[in-house]
C-alpha cells in the first residue's frame, strides 16, 4: 500500500478504534446494591444487651423520683447548652443554611448566560490556510500556498460584514507554456487580494428586535433567577422562625410537663404526712404515687418531642459544632411578645400584590414568552437574504509588483445576489411552533390570575391566622388563672379532707394543660406572624437584607 494511501486510510482507523474502545460504567458492586433489600438487625447496632419487659421488675413508688433526676431538663435547672436568639437565627440561617448555598448558584449560573449572550455581536477574527500540491498545464509539479486571514463582524441587524485578505503564491518548473489563447505565464506567481463583504437577511432573522431577544431572554431569566433567589431566602427564613418558635414550644411543655411533676410529688409528700398523721386513709398515698408514675411518663414524652424539635432546628441552623448529633442543649433566649392587632386588609393585599416575588417571576415569564412569540413570529416569514462583495486582486511574479498592481489597476469584482427559500407547505413547523408560543403566553396569563387569587386567599388566611391567635392567647390565660385557682382549692380541701389525691391530680393536669396551651398559643402567634409577612413577600426582621447583585446589569 502507498503511502498516500496509508494517510488516507488511518484517520478512518483511529475513528473506528475509538467507538470500540467504550464500554458502559456498569460496576458490579454497584448493580448489586441496587437489586438488594438489606433487614435491619438491631442486635448488631445496640450498646448494652436487649431487656424483654417481662424481664424488668416494677420501680417501687420510691425511685420514680430518683429517675426523674436523670432526664435532660430537671426541675428549674438548665443543663449545660447554648443560648439562642431569634435575631441568631435570622444570621445563621444567612450564613451556614445549605439549601441557600445552593440556590446561591442560581443567579451566579444565569448571570454568566447573560453575559455569553450579549457578546453574539462580538467581532471574530479568522484565518484560512491551505497547501496544494498538483500538476500544471505542462504536467510538471506545481505547488499552491493559500492564506487568507479575515475579520467578521456581526451586525444588529443580522448579517455580517467580512473584511478578508486572501493571499497565493504558486511555485511551478514551467515557465511559458503554449495553449489554445497563446503563451500563458506560469512559474511563480503571487496574488494578494482584498475583499469586502456584506451579508444581510431581510426577512427571516433580520431586524434589531429578533438578533436582541436572545440577549433580552437571558437577562429575563437571570431577573428570574433573582426573584427565586429572593423567595428561596424568604423562605428560609420563615422556615427558620417557625421552626425556633416550634421547638420553644416543645422546650416550653418540657419545663411545665417537669413543674407538673414536681407538683405531683409534692401532693405524695402531702398525702404522705397526712396519712402518719392518722387525717387520711393509705389509699391516697398509692393515688397519689399513681400521679406521679403518670406524670413521669408526660415528662418522657416532653422530652421526646424537645429533642426531635432541637434536632430540626440545629439542621436548619447548621452552625458549625451544632450539629444535628452534637449533645448541646439549645437554650431558647427569646421569649413570645404578643401584640394585639388589627390589620387593615386592603393595605396588607397592596404590599402583597407588589412584594410576592412568585407574581413578579410570572411577570417576567410574561415578558419571555412575549419575546419568545416574536422571535417564533419572525421565523414564519421567508427566508430571503442580501449578499454583497468587492473585491480587488493582483497577480505578479514578486510580491511587491503584485501590491502595486493590486493598489493602482482596476482588476476588481463586484458581486450582488439574493437568495430566497420558501417551504413548499407554507413551513408549517414554524407556524405550529409559534402557535405554541401564543398559547404558553396565554397559560401564563391564566396563571397570572390563578396565582393572584392565591395570594389573596394566603393573606387574607394569614391575617386571620394572626388576629384569631391573639383570641386564643386572651383565652388561655383566662384559662390558666381559673385552672390556678381550681387547683389551689382542690388542695385546700384535699387538706381538709374534703377530696381526693385524684382530684387535685386532676386539677394539676387542668392547670399544666392549660399553661401548655398558653405557651402554644403564644408560640404560634409568631409563627402566624411569619406566615403573614412570607403572604407579603417581606420577612420579620428590622433591618431586612441585602445581598450584591448577581445578575446583568440594567
Amino acid at each position: 500500500m502507498s503511502t498516500n494511501r496509508l494517510f488516507a486510510v488511518a484517520p478512518a482507523a483511529f475513528g473506528l478504534a475509538l467507538t470500540c474502545c467504550y464500554h458502559p460504567l456498569v460496576a458490579g458492586d454497584s448493580q448489586q446494591r441496587l437489586q438488594t433489600l438489606e433487614s435491619f438487625d438491631h442486635s448488631t447496632k445496640v450498646a448494652d444487651k436487649p431487656v424483654p419487659l417481662a424481664d424488668v421488675p416494677l420501680e417501687p413508688k420510691e425511685s420514680i423520683h430518683e429517675q426523674a433526676r436523670k432526664m435532660f431538663v430537671a426541675g428549674d435547672q438548665k443543663p449545660e447548652g447554648r443560648e439562642l436568639t431569634i435575631a441568631e437565627v435570622r444570621k445563621s440561617i444567612l450564613e451556614n443554611n445549605l439549601g441557600l448555598r445552593v440556590d446561591r448558584y442560581g443567579p451566579e449560573i444565569a448571570g454568566e448566560t447573560y453575559e455569553a449572550a450579549a457578546w453574539k455581536f462580538e467581532p471574530r477574527l479568522g484565518a484560512t490556510a491551505s497547501y496544494t500540491k498538483d500538476f500544471d498545464a505542462a504536467g510538471d509539479p506545481a505547488k499552491t500556498i493559500f492564506i487568507e486571514p479575515s475579520l467578521r463582524v456581526p451586525t444588529r441587524l443580522g448579517g455580517d460584514v467580512t473584511l478578508s485578505l486572501p493571499y497565493s503564491a504558486r511555485d511551478s518548473d514551467q515557465k511559458t507554456i503554449f495553449g489554445p489563447g497563446g503563451p500563458v505565464a506560469e512559474g511563480k506567481t503571487k496574488t494578494p487580494g482584498l475583499t469586502i463583504s456584506l451579508s444581510q437577511p431581510l426577512l427571516r432573522n433580520a431586524w434589531l428586535s429578533v438578533n436582541y431577544a436572545s440577549i433580552n431572554l437571558a437577562g429575563l431569566r437571570a431577573r428570574q433567577a433573582d426573584a427565586r433567589m429572593k423567595l428561596a431566602t424568604i423562605r428560609a427564613l420563615a422556615l427558620g422562625e417557625q421552626t425556633y418558635w416550634r421547638y420553644y414550644a416543645a422546650y416550653e411543655s418540657l419545663r411545665i410537663q417537669v413543674q407538673r411533676y414536681d407538683l405531683a410529688k409534692e401532693q405524695l409528700r402531702f398525702a404522705i404526712r397526712l396519712v402518719e398523721e392518722g387525717v387520711r386513709n393509705k389509699i391516697e398515698v398509692t393515688r397519689a404515687a399513681s400521679g406521679v408514675a403518670l406524670e413521669f411518663e408526660g415528662v418522657i414524652r416532653s422530652e421526646l418531642e424537645r429533642r426531635r424539635g432541637e434536632r430540626a432546628l440545629k439542621r436548619v441552623l447548621n452552625i458549625p459544632g451544632l450539629g444535628v448529633d452534637s449533645a448541646t442543649v439549645i437554650h431558647p433566649a427569646t421569649p413570645p411578645s404578643p401584640v394585639g392587632l388589627t390589620f387593615n386588609r386592603a393595605t396588607i393585599m397592596e404590599l402583597a400584590l407588589a412584594s410576592r416575588m412568585d407574581l413578579f417571576e410570572n411577570e417576567l415569564q410574561v415578558a419571555v414568552d412575549e419575546t419568545t412569540e416574536t422571535l417564533l413570529g419572525n421565523q414564519v416569514l421567508p427566508d430571503v437574504s442580501f449578499t454583497f462583495a468587492y473585491s480587488f486582486s493582483g497577480a505578479r511574479p514578486e510580491l511587491s509588483d503584485a501590491i502595486d498592481r493590486l493598489v493602482e489597476d482596476d482588476l476588481n469584482k463586484l458581486t450582488a445576489s439574493l437568495r430566497i427559500d420558501l417551504p413548499l407547505v407554507a413551513d408549517q413547523a414554524a407556524r405550529a411552533l409559534w402557535r405554541q408560543s401564543i398559547l404558553t403566553k396565554s397559560q401564563t396569563l391564566a396563571r397570572r390570575k390563578d396565582l393572584t387569587q392565591a395570594v389573596q386567599q394566603e393573606v387574607m388566611n394569614a391575617v386571620d391566622a394572626v388576629e384569631q391567635t391573639w383570641q386564643r392567647i386572651l383565652a388561655n390565660r383566662q384559662a390558666v388563672a381559673l385552672a390556678q385557682e381550681t387547683y389551689d382549692a382542690e388542695k385546700t380541701q384535699f387538706a381538709y379532707g374534703q377530696t381526693t389525691s385524684t382530684e387535685v391530680l386532676r386539677a394539676l393536669g387542668s392547670l399544666a394543660l392549660a399553661r401548655q396551651a398558653f405557651a402554644q398559643a403564644s408560640s404560634d402567634y409568631h409563627n402566624t406572624m411569619v406566615d403573614l409577612a412570607f403572604a407579603t413577600g417581606t420577612i420579620l426582621s428590622e433591618t431586612g437584607v441585602k445581598w450584591p447583585e448577581l445578575g446583568p446589569s440594567e
